[in-house]
Protein backbone atom coordinates (compact mmCIF):
# COMPACT_ATOMS: atom_id res chain seq x y z
CA UNK A 1 0.00 0.00 0.00
CA UNK A 2 1.33 3.46 -0.90
CA UNK A 3 0.75 6.72 0.96
CA UNK A 4 -0.20 9.74 -1.10
CA UNK A 5 1.97 12.84 -1.02
CA UNK A 6 0.24 15.99 0.17
CA UNK A 7 0.84 19.73 -0.07
CA UNK A 8 -1.23 20.32 3.08
CA UNK A 9 1.14 18.30 5.26
CA UNK A 10 4.70 19.57 5.10
CA UNK A 11 6.30 16.20 5.83
CA UNK A 12 4.25 14.57 3.03
CA UNK A 13 5.33 16.98 0.32
CA UNK A 14 4.19 20.40 1.48
CA UNK A 15 7.80 21.56 1.80
CA UNK A 16 8.13 21.08 -1.98
CA UNK A 17 5.45 23.63 -2.89
CA UNK A 18 6.90 27.14 -2.92
CA UNK A 19 4.75 29.70 -1.08
CA UNK A 20 5.75 32.64 -3.32
CA UNK A 21 4.38 30.76 -6.36
CA UNK A 22 0.97 30.16 -4.80
CA UNK A 23 0.71 33.70 -3.45
CA UNK A 24 1.75 35.08 -6.85
CA UNK A 25 -1.10 33.20 -8.54
CA UNK A 26 -3.53 34.36 -5.85
CA UNK A 27 -2.42 37.98 -6.40
CA UNK A 28 -2.96 37.58 -10.15
CA UNK A 29 -6.43 36.13 -9.52
CA UNK A 30 -7.30 39.00 -7.18
CA UNK A 31 -6.35 41.45 -9.91
CA UNK A 32 -8.87 39.75 -12.22
CA UNK A 33 -11.67 39.78 -9.63
CA UNK A 34 -14.41 42.37 -10.12
CA UNK A 35 -15.28 42.19 -6.39
CA UNK A 36 -11.71 42.97 -5.34
CA UNK A 37 -11.54 45.78 -7.89
CA UNK A 38 -14.74 47.21 -6.42
CA UNK A 39 -13.19 47.36 -2.97
CA UNK A 40 -13.80 43.97 -1.35
CA UNK A 41 -11.16 43.24 1.28
CA UNK A 42 -9.08 40.14 1.74
CA UNK A 43 -9.19 38.86 5.31
CA UNK A 44 -6.39 36.51 6.38
CA UNK A 45 -7.50 33.40 8.20
CA UNK A 46 -5.62 31.24 10.67
CA UNK A 47 -8.19 28.43 10.93
CA UNK A 48 -10.96 26.94 8.78
CA UNK A 49 -13.50 29.53 10.01
CA UNK A 50 -13.58 33.21 10.86
CA UNK A 51 -16.33 35.17 12.62
CA UNK A 52 -16.63 38.89 11.91
CA UNK A 53 -19.12 41.51 13.07
CA UNK A 54 -21.78 42.80 10.71
CA UNK A 55 -24.02 45.85 11.12
CA UNK A 56 -27.69 44.93 10.78
CA UNK A 57 -29.20 48.30 11.62
CA UNK A 58 -28.07 51.91 11.44
CA UNK A 59 -28.57 54.49 14.16
CA UNK A 60 -31.63 56.70 13.79
CA UNK A 61 -30.85 60.12 12.36
CA UNK A 62 -33.35 62.85 13.13
CA UNK A 63 -33.94 66.57 13.07
CA UNK A 64 -34.54 68.33 16.36
CA UNK A 65 -35.75 71.68 17.49
CA UNK A 66 -33.73 74.14 19.57
CA UNK A 67 -33.12 72.94 23.15
CA UNK A 68 -34.71 69.56 22.30
CA UNK A 69 -32.87 66.31 22.99
CA UNK A 70 -31.99 63.68 20.45
CA UNK A 71 -33.49 60.21 20.88
CA UNK A 72 -30.80 57.74 21.86
CA UNK A 73 -30.07 55.14 19.19
CA UNK A 74 -27.14 53.15 17.94
CA UNK A 75 -26.26 50.54 15.36
CA UNK A 76 -27.21 46.88 15.87
CA UNK A 77 -24.84 44.02 15.14
CA UNK A 78 -24.75 40.31 14.54
CA UNK A 79 -22.08 37.78 13.54
CA UNK A 80 -21.10 36.58 10.11
CA UNK A 81 -19.31 33.23 9.98
CA UNK A 82 -16.89 32.80 7.08
CA UNK A 83 -15.89 29.23 6.21
CA UNK A 84 -12.68 28.82 4.21
CA UNK A 85 -12.59 26.34 1.36
CA UNK A 86 -9.94 25.06 -1.01
CA UNK A 87 -10.39 26.14 -4.61
CA UNK A 88 -8.43 25.09 -7.65
CA UNK A 89 -8.43 23.54 -11.08
CA UNK A 90 -6.98 20.30 -12.42
CA UNK A 91 -5.38 20.78 -15.81
CA UNK A 92 -3.16 18.51 -17.87
CA UNK A 93 -0.49 19.72 -20.32
CA UNK A 94 1.99 17.67 -22.27
CA UNK A 95 5.64 18.07 -21.37
CA UNK A 96 6.36 18.83 -25.04
CA UNK A 97 3.96 21.78 -25.02
CA UNK A 98 5.38 23.07 -21.74
CA UNK A 99 8.96 22.75 -23.03
CA UNK A 100 8.45 23.96 -26.61
CA UNK A 101 5.63 26.51 -26.40
CA UNK A 102 7.06 30.01 -26.78
CA UNK A 103 4.69 31.73 -24.34
CA UNK A 104 3.07 28.79 -22.55
CA UNK A 105 4.04 29.91 -19.00
CA UNK A 106 2.52 33.39 -19.49
CA UNK A 107 -0.63 32.05 -21.17
CA UNK A 108 -1.05 29.37 -18.50
CA UNK A 109 -0.62 31.93 -15.73
CA UNK A 110 -3.09 34.36 -17.31
CA UNK A 111 -5.64 31.62 -17.97
CA UNK A 112 -5.47 30.29 -14.40
CA UNK A 113 -5.63 33.81 -12.94
CA UNK A 114 -8.69 34.62 -15.04
CA UNK A 115 -10.48 31.40 -14.04
CA UNK A 116 -9.66 31.82 -10.32
CA UNK A 117 -10.60 35.52 -10.42
CA UNK A 118 -14.00 34.61 -11.87
CA UNK A 119 -14.50 32.11 -9.02
CA UNK A 120 -13.67 34.81 -6.46
CA UNK A 121 -16.59 36.80 -7.84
Amino acid sequence: MQAAGSTGVNESGGFLVPEPLSSMLIDLARARSVCIEAGARTVPGTSDQLVIARITGDPTVEFKGENAAFTESGPTFDRLRLVFRTMGAYCIMSRELADDGANVPELWEQTMAKALGAMFD
